[in-house]
C-alpha cells in the first residue's frame, strides 16, 4: 500500500483506539476506504458520461436538458468504450469487494454468537457488523448507479452507430447525385466528340 493510501488508513485506525482489540478492525477499515473510492470512481466516471448523454438530447425524461458540447461523432466510440470498459472494472471490484465484506461479516457474527450477552466487546462487535451493513448497502447503490451507466452507455452507444450510418448514407445520396450528373455530362458530351473523332481520322 502506498504511503498516500497509509495515511487515511492510519487516520480512522486512530480514530478508533478503543476497538482496538478487535482483530477485525484494520479489515473494515481498509474495508471502508475501499468503499470509499470505489464510490468516488463511479460516480467521476458518470460525471463524464453526463456530457455526451446531454449533449445526445437522450436525457428528455428526468430533468432539463443542459447545454453540452457534442463530442466529435468519430471519436464518441472510443470514449464510449472508454466509460464501459471503467465501469466493466467497476463492476469487479464492487463483487470482489461485497464477497469480502460479507466474509468479514461471518467472521463478525461467529463472534457475536461466541460473546456474552451485554459484554462490551459484544457491543463493539454489533456496531461493526452494523457499519458492515451500511457500508454493503453503500455497495449496493455503486454497484446499481455502475449497472444505470452501463446500459446508458451501451444505449448511446448504439445510438452513435446509427447517426455515423446515416451521415454514410447521407454522403453515398451526394456521391451519387454528383456521379449522375457526371454521366448526364458525359451523355451530352459523347456524340460530339464521336463525330469529331471520326471526321479527324485519315482514311
Amino acid at each position: 500500500m502506498e504511503q498516500a493510501q497509509m495515511k487515511p488508513l492510519i487516520s480512522r485506525l486512530q480514530q478508533s483506539q478503543n476497538h482496538a482489540f478487535q482483530p477485525e478492525l484494520a479489515p473494515i477499515c481498509i474495508l471502508d476506504l475501499a468503499v470509499i473510492r470505489l464510490r468516488t470512481f463511479c460516480y467521476d466516471t458518470y460525471s463524464d458520461f453526463l456530457p455526451i448523454r446531454e449533449a445526445m438530447h437522450t436525457n428528455l425524461y428526468y430533468s432539463p436538458a443542459q447545454d453540452f458540447q457534442l463530442p466529435e461523432l468519430t471519436d464518441m466510440p472510443r470514449k464510449l468504450t472508454a466509460l464501459i470498459n471503467a465501469a466493466a472494472g467497476s463492476t469487479g471490484a464492487i463483487q470482489g469487494t461485497l464477497e469480502i465484506l460479507q466474509s468479514l461479516d461471518r467472521r463478525l457474527q461467529e463472534t457475536q454468537q461466541q460473546q456474552q450477552s451485554q459484554s462490551d466487546e459484544l457491543v463493539v462487535v454489533v456496531e461493526m457488523r452494523d457499519y458492515l451493513a451500511f457500508l454493503q448497502q453503500t455497495l449496493e447503490g455503486t454497484r446499481r448507479k455502475n449497472e444505470y451507466l452501463k446500459e446508458s452507455v451501451q444505449g448511446i452507444v448504439q445510438m452513435v452507430y446509427a447517426v455515423l450510418q446515416q451521415k454514410d448514407n447521407e454522403l453515398n445520396l451526394r456521391y451519387g447525385a454528383d456521379m449522375r450528373m457526371v454521366a448526364v455530362v458525359t451523355l451530352l458530351f459523347l456524340p460530339g466528340t464521336f463525330v469529331a473523332t471520326l471526321f479527324s481520322a485519315s482514311w
